[in-house]
């Protein structure tokens, strides 16, 4: 359920800015604005389940999907649920982010086009009015123009036309004619259990018994009103589990896939900066430099250039720089004359020694 109640901003609600704590806020009472009454041991017992649970900016952009949230737009978390006054009141602790200021803003503003709205999923009775448990507690949420609220003070505005609360109350309305009109038999008792996109299910009592089985209805909006296709089917529990399941196990392999990809992508740049590399150490090898002159810096010029021409020419530049670089030690004339002199000829042959030994 989606839906506003009555005095989100009621009398004791202060802000500390320094702090960023927003206290007393009505988390859930007696009457929401849809109609719908809590019962005093609903509230009781769901105390516990608004602990620690988010604050969002606006609704999830898939209502059918309330888990499926952005972190841009946590606004801060719900502390220190209780019951006061027939009503559960709590504390928001804000973040230090965008969403949080904007929050905070907003509250300072006291806008009527700005009101809070808490998405719960609940169990009504054999009266579709009455909540009578309230099995978890998804966000609370901050919203402009919500459905069933005039900002954060107390009003009495139903919902609007078109609005999600709208089509829900008009769903509600319309399927124990529907089933009647399906079954033949005006059911005892109707209670929606679902509804999704294009998708409701209805749980029903239809005859004599306690037996009760859920029909599905397709169900579309036509401006400001909704219409439910005749041609329900009987579907089951496990059929309902086994749909869970597989959406589960789609968004779990979805998942591990995106994993996979990211995996895949770092494997294949891995492996072309490895032939990269293997590339670059034959052009090193084939241009004869010594490694000490092949610096990392050098090394990411030469994997910037993108033909191999290039690289072996940059090689070449550089192993003429070093030839020219390189330092000429000063050596005798006789070791820089490739043949020996003829005065060493002359003497050694003299002395009768062979040539190229000097005698003492």
């Amino acid at each position: 359920m989606t839906e506003q109640v009555t005095g989100w901003r009621a009398a004791g609600v202060t802000v500390n800015y320094d702090d960023r704590l927003v206290k007393n806020i009505v988390l859930s009472g007696g009457v929401s604005r849809n109609g719908h009454r809590y019962t005093e041991e609903a509230l009781r017992e769901a105390i516990a389940k608004y602990d620690q649970k988010p604050v969002f900016l606006d609704h999830a952009a898939n209502v059918a999907r309330p888990f499926e949230r952005s972190t841009r737009d946590l606004v801060g978390t719900v502390t220190q649920p209780r019951f006061e006054d027939g009503r559960i009141r709590g504390d928001i602790q804000v973040l230090d982010t965008e969403a949080g200021r904007i929050f905070l803003a907003l509250m300072e503003g006291r806008s009527p086009a700005i009101g809070m709205s808490h998405v719960v999923l609940a169990q009504r009775g054999s009266n579709p009015q009455v909540v009578e448990h309230i099995h978890d507690v998804v966000s609370v949420d901050a919203v402009v123009f919500p459905a069933t609220t005039n900002g954060f003070h107390e009003s009495d505005q139903t919902p609007l036309p078109g609005s999600w609360e709208a089509l829900i109350e008009q769903i509600d309305d319309a399927l124990p004619l529907a089933l009647r009109e399906v079954t033949g038999v005006a059911p005892q008792r109707v209670r929606r259990v679902a509804v999704a996109d294009g998708v409701v299910l209805a749980e029903a009592v239809v005859g004599h018994g306690d037996v009760a089985h859920v029909y599905e209805f397709g169900w579309q909006s036509q401006g400001d009103t909704v219409a439910l296709q005749l041609t329900a089917r009987d579907v089951t529990s496990p059929t309902i589990i086994l749909r869970e399941r597989q959406a589960d196990v789609l968004g779990q392999l979805r998942s591990e896939l995106a994993v996979t990809v990211a995996e895949r992508d770092a494997l294949r740049d891995r492996e072309q900066q490895r032939r990269q590399d293997e590339e670059l150490d034959a052009l090193i090898t084939e241009s004869g430099l010594p490694l000490s002159v092949i610096t990392e810096a050098f090394r990411a010029q030469l994997r910037s250039l993108s033909q191999r021409e290039q690289r072996r020419e940059w090689l070449r530049e550089r192993a003429d720089f070093v030839r020219r670089c390189s330092p000429k030690f000063p050596v005798s004339h006789s070791r820089s004359t490739p043949r020996p002199s003829v005065d060493s000829t002359f003497v050694c042959a003299i002395r009768g020694l062979r040539s190229g030994i000097l005698g003492g």
